[in-house]
């Protein structure tokens, strides 16, 4: 052992050498510090590339439920959405095409002026696109650790919520703190007392309440956002009820039809005039675009198309745009 005199004459240096010298590992806070992160680090890759699996239920009702696997890629998103592109492009050929001719005309029939029937062909080319849509049975929230429960079909399936056409699969996703797949288990998590399952008409109606605490709406407080009168926003306006939300753009006095064409999807509405765009909105929910529909009012002073469209779940939003 070294005398105190001497170890007091020793440099930081020299005293980490003299004890490695007999053999005894010394580590300083920034070495501790760099192998803590290391740690982090290997333990995140394992975390990101760790196969997960999910669940096919297939849309051919002789057929049980299937559990399959992937192993997530480190690309940010979420990745079983990419992974089910290929499979759901595999079915095209296998597509009931007159039921999409039927929703093709159902949907076109809302619109003015546009044509009634869309050939096989395109229709065909949509379903080889394999456009993956998502809807959520369980919203993250604080309660489930942040996870989220979601149904994954094609988007020609999509028809809308909660009748789903075709193959659809089950997932798992786990948002905070991270962004990360997780299993979703044949068996255990589809059992009619899932834990997920049973917890899920709360969590739900949580969320519901969180929306209602931003608009400020309570049980006796039905004054949110749009809520029974216009609210302004900029080249439109807005009503929305539960079910259903309206927007009202002001138009030149001689507008035709013919001069108007409406865009609904999902996610957003898109309006133009005489080739210009009048409005382009991304929706703060997803809407029915099979029960979405446009008209021109008009009186002696000023002309307006008016949209409705029909929201997916029943609930007052405290903006229209995302």
């Amino acid at each position: 052992m070294v005398d105190d005199h001497h170890d007091k004459d020793m440099t930081l240096e020299e005293r980490l050498a003299w004890l490695w010298d007999r053999g005894i590992q010394v580590t300083t806070p920034e070495e501790r510090k760099v192998s803590q992160m290391a740690n982090v680090m290997r333990q995140a890759d394992t975390v990101s590339n760790a196969e997960v699996s999910y669940v096919l239920i297939p849309a051919d009702t002789s057929k049980p439920l299937q559990e399959l696997n992937f192993r997530p890629d480190t690309l940010p998103g979420d990745r079983l959405v990419e992974h089910l592109k290929p499979a759901f492009a595999r079915e095209a050929q296998s597509v009931d095409i007159g039921l999409l001719q039927q929703q093709a005309t159902q949907t076109l029939a809302a619109s003015p002026d546009t044509p009634s029937t869309v050939s096989d062909a395109t229709l065909r080319q949509v379903a080889s696109e394999a456009n993956v849509e998502t809807f959520h049975l369980v919203h993250a929230s604080a309660t489930n650790q942040y996870t989220d429960v979601v149904i994954y079909l094609d988007e020609v399936g999509f028809n809308p919520a909660p009748q789903f056409y075709g193959d659809i699969f089950i997932g798992r996703l786990q948002r905070k703190p991270t962004l990360r797949h997780k299993s979703f288990v044949l068996g255990i998590d589809t059992a009619p007392d899932a834990p997920w399952l049973q917890a899920a008409t709360l969590e739900n109606l949580q969320r519901q309440m969180e929306l209602n605490r931003m608009t400020g709406r309570s049980d006796t407080q039905l004054a949110v956002a749009g809520d029974g009168q216009m609210k302004q926003e900029d080249g439109f306006s807005w009503v929305q009820t539960e079910e259903e939300l309206e927007v009202v753009i002001p138009l030149p006095v001689k507008t035709q039809s013919k001069d108007v064409n409406v865009v609904f999807r999902p996610e957003s509405l898109k309006a133009t005039s005489f080739g210009k765009d009048l409005v382009m909105v991304p929706l703060f929910e997803r809407v029915d675009v099979d029960g979405c529909t446009w008209t021109l009012e008009s009186n002696d002073e000023c002309r307006k198309l008016v949209v409705t469209m029909e929201k997916v779940e029943s609930a007052f939003w405290p903006r229209i745009k995302d």
